[in-house]
């Protein structure tokens, strides 16, 4: 029997845990649907994929429901008091409807209540949606890490600070 821990009822929609018994299926459908780097993975490595994000008591997976569908999950992780979202995905039939942004503030609402410092999330320089769409939560680019042998791995990281003053001198 799994114990949801966590539910937000907004808008005819559930934030809620994943439930491993009800949501692997729904989950990898949206992950591999989302991830060109996913699609191609079998059942059995998506599936570790999703186990290896429930690993540690400081990692997640939250699910956003609506009328019994998954229409968006996402992968939080809590290492030293800094939050990592490590995947963000959305239902291909559920995007530009706000879902993305609402499953990024609860995300960042529960590394709040967790004492986390600050949030970051790698984002592909490619990938113009998603750095407009952190950069309008308040999220700033900091650093490219570079694969010299893939550049098509090329990753942005993007940080939010959860601390009063860093986020005020940002704004300055």
């Amino acid at each position: 029997m799994v114990i949801i821990i966590f539910s937000v009822y907004t808008n005819n929609k559930l934030i809620r845990d994943y439930n491993p018994n009800t949501d692997l299926n729904q989950v990898i459908y949206i992950l591999k649907n989302s991830f060109n780097s996913l699609s191609e993975k079998t059942h059995w490595e998506m599936k570790q994929y999703v186990e290896r994000g429930l690993e540690s008591p400081l990692s997640n997976w939250l699910v956003i429901e609506k009328e019994d569908l998954l229409i968006a999950c996402t992968n939080l992780r809590i290492t030293h008091r800094t939050g990592y979202i490590s995947s963000f995905a959305v239902h291909p039939q559920y995007r530009r409807q706000k879902v993305g942004t609402l499953l990024a503030k609860e995300s960042i609402e529960f590394f709040k209540k967790k004492g986390c410092n600050e949030i970051f999330i790698y984002v592909r320089p490619s990938n113009i949606p998603a750095k407009i769409f952190y950069i309008k939560l308040g999220f700033t680019p900091e650093t490219l890490s570079t694969n010299h042998s893939h550049p098509e791995k090329h990753t942005i990281k993007m940080v939010l600070s959860l601390l009063p003053e860093k986020a005020h001198l940002r704004f300055k």
